[in-house]
């Protein structure tokens, strides 16, 4: 169990470290959080310890469950609750957090660990009395409120500018960032609209484009899903989207003819051709997902009330023994 630190501790005598996020990655964003939050602490007297950067992470309440959500904020709350941070400083609360849960999180952890926070605009907060908390929630409300606001900005914005025809912010493979036809690219992305008319198979067409050596926009090996998104985007004929549906024409140069695109449509989205009619669903209990007793391999299909294995025995596997994959 973790220590609570002592309230009345001279604040001299903790290390106090530092968290700095931003955004949007900039040259000096987070340089200048650090400099605001250095000065308030060696004006309180205290002593530097370590820095915590979230460089272009954003704090958006619907990221929080994303493995990747602000690596370095997961582990200042780590070590605040293992005692390991005992006080740390911030430019400002919404640097911290933006939502309301954790600004109920932060207050949880203090109040159980005595760990000291200020904010290097408005001073230090002690979410241990009830200003404090009060003072922690009320900022996050409004930051809350501040979020959803730039949030529906955002949305106007973007529709705004779909309906103008302008280029989404995401590059799509064929075309460079600013929109202009990339010329390698936009090759390979004819020749799969070409191999797609000519009656070839998305897997054949998934082939030909990993072996043109070129990655997505992404920079990931090419599938037959991502090859399916490509032959189905309609911005290569020039269609302007929004939320999916065509509301503009683009002003950017076309790498397909619509005709050309309306073809790729209707060939992809034809039911006859799905060659897996049975569907992905599991069609017998606990088919793939139970072991074997005897010779201790994942068993087949299990019809329902047979407690044989539909795969005939092969022998025990080379690795872990059922004993140790349950761990007795």
């Amino acid at each position: 169990m973790t220590a609570a630190a002592d309230p009345d501790i001279p604040v001299g005598s903790l290390p106090w470290d530092i968290y700095a996020r931003q955004s949007i990655d900039s040259a000096d964003g987070i340089d200048r959080q650090v400099e605001d939050c250095t000065r308030e602490i060696e004006r309180l007297g205290g002593r530097l310890g370590r820095v915590y950067r979230d460089n272009d992470e954003s704090a958006h309440s619907r990221r929080r469950h994303r493995a990747d959500y602000r690596p370095e904020y997961q582990r200042l709350m780590a070590d605040v609750a293992a005692g390991v941070c005992r006080a740390f400083g911030v430019q400002d609360q919404d640097r911290l957090m933006r939502d309301v849960r954790e600004g109920e999180d932060l207050i949880d952890l203090v109040e159980r660990t005595g760990c000291r926070v200020v904010f290097a605009r408005s001073g230090e907060v002690d979410p241990t009395r009830p200003d404090g908390r009060m003072a922690v929630r009320m900022k996050a409300v409004f930051a809350k409120q501040e979020t959803e606001k730039k949030a529906e900005r955002e949305r106007r914005a973007a529709e705004g500018n779909a309906r103008k025809g302008k280029l989404p912010k995401r590059r799509a493979f064929g075309y460079n960032q600013d929109g202009t036809t990339n010329a390698a690219e936009a090759a390979v992305v004819r020749d799969a609209f070409g191999r797609l008319l000519r009656g070839e198979s998305l897997a054949a067409i998934t082939r030909a484009m990993q072996a043109a050596g070129l990655p997505t926009a992404r920079g990931n090996a090419w599938a037959d899903n991502g090859v399916r998104v490509v032959l189905l985007n309609p911005r290569y004929a020039g269609v302007r989207t929004y939320k999916g549906d065509p509301v503009a024409e683009g002003t950017w140069e076309k790498i397909i003819t619509p005709e050309e695109h309306e073809q790729a449509v209707a060939l992809l989205t034809d039911p006859t051709r799905r060659t897996n009619v049975a569907g992905s669903a599991r069609k017998w209990l606990g088919g793939g997902l139970y072991w074997c007793g005897a010779c201790e391999h994942a068993t087949g299909q299990l019809r329902q009330h047979v407690e044989i294995p539909a795969a005939p025995h092969r022998g025990p596997p080379a690795g872990p023994t059922s004993a140790a994959r349950s761990g007795t």
